[in-house]
């Protein structure tokens, strides 16, 4: 079955529907949050404190997405009063914050070889990517998004920091000091081509290597090759 044009159109339009333009973003951040942080976490393990009169070990457990204080789950603000809210991103837009979810982390205290209480602590704040899971927008039906400010047609997928929007821009480069070797097929000969991207993203040709192929002689002799010396240029 020979697929037309047309069909090509409606299968990408379905795809956009389905999936939208940022779902790699979301996905990420999504995947990062949920196991990327305690990985983090497990590979440190533990923390040395160093200290001439008693030195003692602070082991690092499990990662929380909440404030210890409020018991806050999602993004939220602290006022000059001290007093803690949940907030949405457009109140975030208008008063110039940033839209994070509070991080807090077990810690166990382990002085001569004893541990004591696990203690959950706050380290921080952690930018909150519009739509992601995190997100208070992510579970709002259209309706509910325009009660809020929002675009019902917004995917998401970028930041509030201190007010404006930013967002993670995919860039693919070249691994610096790495040579690529490619082939060219134009023409008679193959040319296996080598270049070295360095770090003042200068190019430079490394190496040239070509095959030329012979025909079959009418004795029917093997197919033979001439394989010219490489030219090196830096």
């Amino acid at each position: 079955m020979e697929i037309s044009h047309d069909d090509l159109l409606l299968l990408q339009k379905a795809f956009f529907k389905e999936r939208g333009l940022v779902r790699q973003h979301l996905d990420s951040y999504n995947e990062f949050f949920e196991q990327g942080l305690q990985e983090v976490i497990d590979e440190v393990g533990e923390i040395k404190i160093e200290v001439p009169e008693s030195p003692y070990k602070i082991k690092l457990n499990q990662v929380w997405i909440i404030d210890p204080q409020s018991r806050i789950t999602g993004p939220y603000i602290t006022e000059v009063d001290g007093t803690k809210h949940e907030i949405y991103p457009m109140e975030a837009r208008f008063r110039n914050l940033t839209y994070a979810a509070p991080i807090s982390l077990e810690m166990t205290p382990i002085i001569d070889g004893r541990e004591l209480e696990t203690e959950l602590v706050l380290i921080g704040d952690l930018p909150v990517m519009l739509k992601s899971k995190l997100c208070a927008l992510s579970q709002l039906l259209p309706e509910e998004l325009i009660e809020h400010g929002e675009d019902p047609d917004d995917t998401g997928g970028y930041f509030v920091v201190n007010g404006s929007e930013r967002v993670i821009v995919a860039m693919e480069d070249l691994a610096p000091n790495r040579i690529l070797v490619d082939i060219d097929t134009r023409g008679f000969f193959f040319f296996h081509h080598g270049w070295l991207q360095s770090e003042n993203r200068v190019a430079k040709e490394v190496g040239r290597h070509h095959l030329r192929f012979h025909a079959r002689s009418p004795h029917g002799n093997p197919l033979r090759s001439s394989d010219a010396s490489p030219r090196i240029r830096i």
